[in-house]
């Protein structure tokens, strides 16, 4: 097999790295890769030197290795600090040996030169002994950077040993050149797309033969496309309807060589909101002379478009506006040396009885001829361009009418005037009631404890109204402060004279209460006083205006308000209610020292965890307690619970507490303010009054069976009077009623239990209705009250019947009590609404506002002798056991609605609410 040269070897290895090196720079490789395969190609041709290439950064100060395959950091980097040394532009001159300064040169033995050591030391340590430059330059001479090739042996080189060290300039220059040209034509590219951007303009063409629409990108983005390249009828679809045979038209005379300028209107793809598009185009020809595109520019104008219709619309405005002013406008225009009457609106048509338009076209000087001051008003505002103004009487025309006018001439720039009247009669009337009125405030002021008063800071002097002398016990209105001051209590002069001194240095208003010694009772009193500056034209307060009130009876009761406030913080100390806050954000809460107490807790061990709250609170409380912290805490719910609490020692508590969040959420949620009660006594008195409840049930009720019997064997007398049976019946309907709540507070007892077994069946509520209305006549006849029912006998609900029955016994009952005078009417009515039976029970008269959010909880009641209320918390308590609900509606002033909810029932065979 045959051996070739060594030198051979290494000019393929060369010639192979200059052509991957010209594949580089053909391609699409990034710059310093391409500058790397050069310098290995000269790397190549002497594999004992290295190659650096480096490259001058735009800004042309400094230099960065772009290609070191081989050669250290260091190296590199001292490389490029020698050369931006002494950096040209251009390479221009050379020196005695014939090479251009500095870059194009040969250092035969880098030892001899006089380099900074901090150069000197990276090219020892890297064995380099003789560096080779060869500039990197474009066409035009511009150095764009250099190429050193070092040698870790000294002497100057040959000539052939320089060829691929020029090659390589020569190719760098190519590549440096290249990129930066397409870098310049990318930033080119983009500033014209981002201009067009700027100015919402795009670009197209129209390929003829494939009947293909390309647009530009940043008009692709504009009208919502996904892609520049279109469909013939793609692109229509964008064209509004209205304007399809316009763009074709506009096609058309494109092609027949005129170029043209158009308008339409493009449907926004995503949007479909209108656009309004100003385009140029003309066609392009191909090599035979025939149209081969369409190319154009468009330009979205849709803002100018609609600041035209702004402007069309606005004068519409401005000619509604000038008809339909309620003043009288008449519009003059310069001609010459004079004025032409050119408009008038509807209302001085009709102050004229419709001559004014008749008088257009007249002169200014021939229609006020009579009134010179008028005409003489007309120029100053033209000539000028300043309004003028004035309040006269005016004759007018038509009528010869003499009216009060204020009259306003103002300029329109640039050859008119507007010349604006107001009928002011009424005004000047008014202003005549206003003074006659001047009394009638005074005595306003009487009647408020104010006076009034001002002060002239020119003239030294004040003046004030006759109720302020009243008020501060004065014969004879004082003039100066020396004669006002002795009336203010000592120890408010200096604060009250720093106030009114300040206020008219400043210009600011003031307000202050002091205390007076009433000249004439020698009684203190309490004074609010404010002060208001005037200025003049030119920003000096010139005079103070005030008013002052007494305020006495004000004070006072402000002073009894702090009173009763520190009573209440001493009986809340006496009722030991703690308070307690909970930040979720730093997950600590904070206890007062009352919960501590109620608690049993020792303040140093802190405020308990949640693993603490679980052993305090076991069971279902715990639960309880949780969920409202947590409700409170993540969606800003307040809450109210009763807790037991389990103590370490085994004894019980019974603990009310309050949870309010704060309005505004924080990153963790809100924070929870809240207050823990002792309610142990209490609830210890409420079981102890259960446990009566419960037994006095059963001990009367047998008493009660016992009397009612009693009076069925009495019934069956044949001697019994008409008076005897009356008192029967009474007596049978006392004792039922008593046989009622008995049962009824048993009922109630399960149902607050929670063990109530219910039965529903169909009850019919028009028919019960009726029922409870005949069994409570005699109630309505002592009150004098009437009561209405509408229709409802379809009206059927799902429940039980007694308790039906007992609980719109009770709302009626509680509407006739309720009335609050004889001669009134309780009125009900029965729909059925949303799949619900209801029941509305209207009376006169309000539920007192301090009880309506507790109108149906036990034992509330107001104003009703002998009143238990246990009524309307029975009815909650029945509908509620029975699916349904009552609500109270008092939004009516002077009347309540009690509305009752069943769970509607398809109507029984059974038609009689007593079955």
């Amino acid at each position: 097999m045959p051996c070739r040269a060594p030198g051979l070897d290494a000019t393929v290895r060369s010639l192979r790295r200059r052509q991957q090196a010209l594949e580089a720079l053909a391609g699409d490789a990034a710059l310093d890769d391409v500058l790397a395969e050069i310098a290995r190609s000269v790397e190549e041709a002497d594999p004992a030197a290295g190659c650096a290439v480096l490259v001058c950064e735009p800004s042309r100060t400094t230099l960065r290795a772009a290609a070191v395959p081989t050669l250290p950091g260091a190296v590199a980097g001292a490389l490029a600090a020698v050369a931006a040394r002494g950096w040209p532009d251009r390479l221009a001159g050379t020196d005695a040996r014939g090479t251009p300064p500095l870059l194009r040169a040969v250092w035969p033995d880098v030892r001899s030169r006089d380099l900074p050591a901090a150069v000197r030391a990276a090219l020892d340590e890297a064995g380099v002994r003789a560096v080779w430059w060869e500039p990197v330059t474009d066409d035009a001479g511009t150095v764009l950077g250099v190429v050193a090739q070092c040698l870790r042996h000294p002497g100057p080189p040959v000539d052939a040993a320089l060829e691929p060290l020029v090659e390589a300039a020569r190719l760098s220059g190519l590549a440096i050149a290249r990129r930066r040209a397409e870098a310049t034509a990318e930033e080119r590219a983009a500033w014209l797309a981002s201009g067009q951007s700027l100015a919402n303009l795009g670009s197209f063409a129209f390929d003829l033969d494939r009947r293909r629409w390309w647009i530009s990108e940043n008009w692709v983005h504009h009208i919502g496309v996904d892609s520049g390249d279109l469909s013939d009828a793609a692109l229509r679809a964008l064209v509004h309807p209205a304007d399809l045979a316009a763009v074709d038209a506009v096609i058309a005379r494109a092609l027949d060589g005129t170029p043209q300028t158009y308008e339409h209107r493009l449907l926004h793809a995503r949007t479909g909101a209108v656009l309004h598009v100003r385009g140029v185009a003309k066609r392009v020809t191909g090599a035979r002379g025939t149209p081969v595109q369409i190319v154009g520019v468009v330009q979205d104008v849709t803002v100018q478009a609609r600041a035209l219709d702004a402007l069309a619309a606005g004068e519409v405005r401005f000619r509604r506006l000038f008809d339909n002013l309620p003043l009288f406008l008449a519009l003059w225009r310069r001609d010459g040396d004079d004025f032409v009457l050119t408009d008038v609106n509807r209302a001085s048509e009709e102050l004229t009885g419709g001559q004014a338009h008749a008088s257009l076209g007249r002169r200014l000087s021939a229609f006020y001829a009579d009134l010179p001051w008028m005409r003489d008003m007309v120029w100053r505002s033209h000539t000028k361009g300043l309004v003028e103004a004035t309040e006269s009487l005016y004759p007018l025309r038509a009528t010869g009418e003499v009216r009060h006018f204020a009259l306003k001439v103002v300029p329109v720039p640039p050859d008119m005037v507007l010349v604006i009247a107001e009928d002011i009669g009424q005004r000047k009337r008014a202003e005549q009631r206003l003074r006659e009125t001047a009394t009638l405030l005074t005595q306003a002021e009487q009647l408020a404890d104010a006076g009034s008063w001002e002060w002239d800071c020119v003239q030294g002097r004040g003046t004030v109204s006759e109720n302020w002398c009243r008020l501060h016990g004065f014969d004879e209105p004082p003039l100066t402060p020396d004669s006002y001051l002795p009336v203010v209590h000592p120890e408010d002069r200096p604060g009250l004279e720093a106030a009114f001194e300040t206020a008219i240095r400043t210009g600011t208003d003031y307000t202050r209460t002091h205390r007076i010694i009433h000249g004439a009772s020698g009684e203190v009193r309490h004074i609010k006083v404010r002060g208001m500056p005037v200025r003049d034209e030119t920003g000096t307060v010139v005079v103070m205006q005030g008013v002052a009130v007494d305020v006495t009876e004000q004070v006072r009761h402000e002073r009894a308000l702090a009173q009763h406030l520190t009573h209440l913080q001493l009986a809340q100390r006496i009722a030991r209610v703690g308070s307690w806050t909970y930040d979720p954000a730093v997950g600590v809460q904070s206890w007062s020292d009352e919960v501590y107490r109620i608690y049993e807790r020792d303040p140093a061990r802190g405020a308990p965890g949640p693993a603490d709250y679980e052993a305090l609170h076991a069971g279902e409380a715990f639960a309880a307690f949780r969920t409202a912290m947590r409700e409170a805490i993540h969606a800003g719910v307040p809450f109210e619970l009763t807790l037991r609490l389990d103590l370490p020692d085994g004894r019980q508590k019974w603990i009310h507490a309050l949870g309010q969040p704060e309005p505004q959420r924080g990153p963790a949620g809100h924070v929870v303010h809240g207050t823990v009660q002792d309610v142990t006594d209490r609830k210890r008195a409420e079981v102890f009054r259960d446990d009566v409840e419960r037994i006095v049930r059963h001990d009367l009720r047998s008493p009660i069976a016992a009397t009612l019997a009693g009076i069925a064997i009495l019934r069956l007398g044949e001697t019994l009077t008409e008076d005897q049976r009356r008192t029967l019946d009474m007596m049978e309907r006392a004792n039922q009623r008593q046989l009622t709540m008995l049962d009824t507070s048993m009922a109630l007892h399960r149902m607050e239990a929670g063990t109530y077994p219910l039965d529903p069946v169909p009850v019919p509520l028009g028919t019960m209705v009726g029922e409870v209305v005949e069994e409570l006549r005699y109630l309505a006849e002592a009150r004098g009250a009437a009561v209405t029912v509408e229709d409802g006998r379809d009206l059927w609900a799902m429940g039980e019947v007694w308790l039906c029955r007992t609980l719109l016994s009770n709302l009626v009952r509680n509407a006739l009590e309720a009335l609050p005078e004889s001669g009134q009417t309780v009125a009900i009515a029965l729909t059925a609404e949303a799949g619900a039976a209801v029941v509305r029970i209207t009376n006169p008269g309000a539920v007192p506002d301090d009880i309506r959010d507790r109108f149906f909880e036990k034992f509330v009641t107001s104003g009703k002798a002998g009143g238990t209320g246990l009524g309307t918390y029975s009815a909650a308590m029945m509908a509620r056991a029975q699916g349904g609900r009552v609500d109270l509606d008092a939004s009516v002033s002077g009347r309540t609605t009690v509305t009752v909810r069943l769970p509607m029932a398809e109507p029984a065979v059974t038609t009689s609410a007593a079955d």
